[in-house]
C-alpha cells in the first residue's frame, strides 16, 4: 500500500478560476512567472501535505513542480484542468553514473501516459502496492497492470527511493531490537510511530506516511488510526 490518494474537491480555487476568466485565449504556459502560478503552486503543496504526489517524499516550493498527470503534449486541452494538476518532486539527488542519471516521478514520467496507469487520483491507490522492509515497492497482485506500469515509469523503485525508504525502516525497527521490548511495550511504540506518521505540522505529513503507515500495519498487524 504506497501511493496516498489524493482527492480533489473539484472545486478550483477562485483566485485561478478568475485568472482563467480574464485570460481566455492564454495557455498553461503563460502562467510562468505569474503570482497566479506562484499561488497555484502553494495550493497544490497544501492539497497533497506537500508530499509528492508519486513518491510520497517531503517537498516544498523549490524542490517541486507542478505536474500535468495527464501531459501538455497530449492533452492541450487539459493543461490548465485543475483536476490534471498535481505536484512531483524534481528527483533532486540523482546518482551520477557512467550511463545516466537515475531520475524518478515527473521528471522521470514526462509526457508518458497510459489510461491504465494507476495514479494517487485513483480511489484504490493505497492498496494496490506495497512497501517491503528492503525499501522496495511491491504490486499486491501480479495481474495489476496499472500498478506495475506506475513503478516502472515513475521508477519507484529507483535506487535513491529504496535507501531513503529502508533506511527509515531500520531506524524503527533498530529502535524496537535495542530496547528488547516486550508485546505491550512494542504496542505502544508502534502505536506512538503510527501517531507521528500521521501526525499534520504546518500542513505537513512526513516524508513516506502513507508507505510506512500501510507497512507497519502489515508487517505488525498495528491498528490503523484516524487516517487523514
Amino acid at each position: 500500500q504506497n501511493m496516498k490518494r489524493i482527492i480533489k474537491n473539484h472545486r478550483e480555487p477562485e483566485f485561478f478560476s478568475e485568472w482563467k476568466q480574464q485570460n481566455p485565449s492564454k495557455k498553461y504556459k503563460d502562467l510562468q512567472g505569474t503570482l497566479t502560478k506562484k499561488r497555484l503552486h502553494s495550493e497544490l503543496l497544501l492539497e497533497q501535505y506537500f508530499l509528492c504526489c508519486y513518491c510520497g517524499t517531503n517537498i516544498e516550493v523549490e524542490n517541486s513542480h507542478v505536474e500535468h498527470l495527464q501531459p501538455q503534449s497530449k492533452f492541450k486541452k487539459r493543461t490548465l484542468n485543475y483536476n490534471n494538476l498535481l505536484i512531483s518532486c524534481n528527483g533532486d539527488n540523482l546518482i551520477e553514473s557512467d550511463v545516466q542519471e537515475l531520475k524518478y516521478c515527473g521528471h522521470l514520467k514526462l509526457d508518458h501516459y497510459n489510461s491504465e496507469m494507476l495514479t494517487p487520483l485513483d480511489e484504490d491507490c493505497e492498496e494496490r502496492m506495497i512497501l517491503s522492509a528492503d525499501g522496495r515497492i511491491n504490486i499486491v497482485r501480479d495481474e495489476d497492470f496499472g500498478a506495475t506500469t506506475a513503478i516502472d515509469v515513475l521508477g519507484l523503485n529507483t535506487y535513491v527511493l529504496i535507501d531513503r525508504r529502508a533506511s527509515i525502516i531500520d531506524g524503527i525497527l533498530t529502535e524496537v531490537m535495542g530496547k528488547s521490548m516486550n508485546d505491550y511495550e512494542q504496542d505502544q511504540y508502534f502505536k506512538e510511530v503510527l501517531e507521528d506518521l500521521q501526525s499534520i505540522n504546518n500542513g505537513r505529513l512526513p516524508k513516506f506516511s502513507q508507505e510506512l503507515t500501510s507497512f507497519l500495519m502489515n508487517e505488525f498487524d498495528v491498528f490503523d488510526l484516524d487516517k487523514v
